[in-house]
């Protein structure tokens, strides 16, 4: 589902709190908006169920054909990289390599994670491991198990491929902003930045106000911590696991610095976590502790974009009550559908629209009852920094405010999911949901597009 998207950068009709800040519903970024040149354009590619979560990419290039080539290259260097560094398959090396005895050789790919392991290993004072003990090589490029322990080299190991497959794009592409799971490269030419937002942990859904918006001309950006996957960050010595970090994003030169950092600051804690960013060349973070405490590092506030702050009216539902939808795409490994969500009174009124996904606006008829009633709609596009999701699985809120701003009353109401693939298959299903005195759940039936979307009406619950 690629296109030119110089038209995506325009201000159209829809006012930000109408659309309750929609640019999080993981709608990709305006990148480096004012570099477009009459030669390039910008093109945008999404799908789903790449290294077992979401997949975003955003490129600069001369030319449809050149945009496409890019795409090719950066899932051709994810997939060659994932037989070499996944533990997921048995024939994958790093999983050979889990099972082997004695000296085993290794490839220069999977060497120079296991060195990084090392290195960080060292730095962190055990908080960052590979999960085994293993004694390098690198002159003859082999390893050698020195102890028990399961080989894990997830967290590092995406940030390589993620580093890699970013530089196999910018041989067809002159600016390269890659997003898989949250974990972001951003390949630009001198001068340019792209504007991400960093989700709040406390309140993660796609559509939710972000914590804080940054700008990164080059570089990494990664986040980890407890909002999309809990408390899976064990500490390796002591082997329980971290608490008190919600989220850690790190801004760093590259993806296995930044994301070294941020998986250590969760284990390490809010005083030696930033401690360990603040001695770190080039890295700035932002720690929340499960609490809501925001820590800087010294140079994070100058990364920052003042976000505007627009006041609206108290809801009429019960304090703290809200609408929570939970749409999980099919495990298809296809581009990523457009997809539509929105909630509509029991006479077919539009209320609130909630998410939106979709890569070029001249194609956003094809979402064709929820173009209906948003025949003018369009919003700001950029992408989001936080912990990898689960692949296909999307989460938003409704606070109870209408379009206008205005509080919704209580009663029933119908939430759409709509899903269209270009060249693809159409489906829309709704279920009802009655928003009164007393928490309610609903349903909308499953689709060849989605799984059964689980609708939760009741107060605010976190979900670390």
């Amino acid at each position: 589902m690629g296109g030119a998207v110089n038209d995506i950068f325009m201000r159209l009709n829809i006012h930000r709190r109408r659309f309750l800040q929609l640019p999080c519903a993981a709608v990709l970024p305006r990148l480096f908006p004012a570099a477009v040149t009459p030669a390039a354009s910008y093109y945008e590619f999404r799908r789903d169920h790449i290294l077992g979560t979401s997949f975003d990419l955003v490129v600069e290039a001369s030319s449809l054909a050149r945009a496409e080539d890019a795409e090719r290259e950066v899932l051709a260097e994810i997939t060659r990289l994932s037989r070499v560094l996944s533990t997921y398959t048995e024939a994958g090396e790093a999983s050979r390599l889990n099972r082997a005895e004695g000296t085993f050789p290794v490839s220069a790919e999977l060497l120079s994670v296991l060195a990084a392991y090392e290195l960080w290993g060292r730095k962190t004072g055990g908080a960052l491991t590979c999960g085994a003990d293993f004694e390098l090589d690198p002159t003859r490029g082999v390893a050698r198990r020195t102890g028990k322990g399961q080989l894990n080299i997830d967290a590092l190991g995406k940030a390589w491929i993620l580093e890699s497959a970013s530089r196999a794009g910018r041989r067809s592409a002159s600016a390269v902003l890659l997003d898989i799971g949250g974990d972001i490269v951003v390949e630009s030419r001198s001068g340019e930045s792209a504007e991400i937002d960093v989700a709040d942990p406390l309140n993660p859904w796609e559509n939710a106000r972000p914590l804080t918006r940054i700008r990164v001309s080059r570089g990494s950006v990664a986040t980890s911590g407890t909002s999309m996957r809990g408390r899976h960050i064990v500490d390796p010595r002591s082997g329980l696991p971290a608490t008190e970090i919600a989220s850690a994003t790190v801004v760093a030169d590259n993806a296995i610095t930044a994301n070294a950092l941020s998986t250590a600051a969760c284990v390490l804690g809010s005083q030696d976590g930033l401690r360990l960013i603040e001695e770190t060349a080039g890295a700035e973070g932002l720690l929340v502790t499960d609490a809501g405490r925001q820590l800087r590092s010294s140079g994070f506030a100058q990364l920052e974009k003042p976000l505007t702050i627009l006041t609206q009216a108290a809801s009429q539902w019960p304090s703290g009550y809200e609408v929570t939808i939970e749409v999980p795409l099919t495990a298809s490994g296809w581009k990523r559908p457009y997809l539509a969500v929105w909630v509509e009174d029991t006479k077919g009124r539009l209320v609130r629209n909630v998410g939106l996904f979709a890569n070029k606006p001249r194609y956003l008829n094809e979402l064709r009852e929820w173009y209906s009633v948003n025949a003018t709609a369009n919003t700001n596009w950029r992408s989001v920094a936080r912990p990898t999701r689960g692949p296909g699985k999307y989460s938003f809120v409704w606070d109870g405010i209408d379009e206008s701003g205005k509080p919704a009353p209580q009663g029933p109401y119908r939430v759409f999911v709509e899903c269209a693939m270009e060249h693809g298959s159409y489906y829309r299903q709704f279920g009802t949901i009655e928003c009164g005195a007393t928490p309610a759940e609903a349903m909308v039936k499953r689709t060849g597009y989605f799984d059964e979307v689980a609708i939760q009406y009741g107060p605010k619950a976190g979900r670390a």
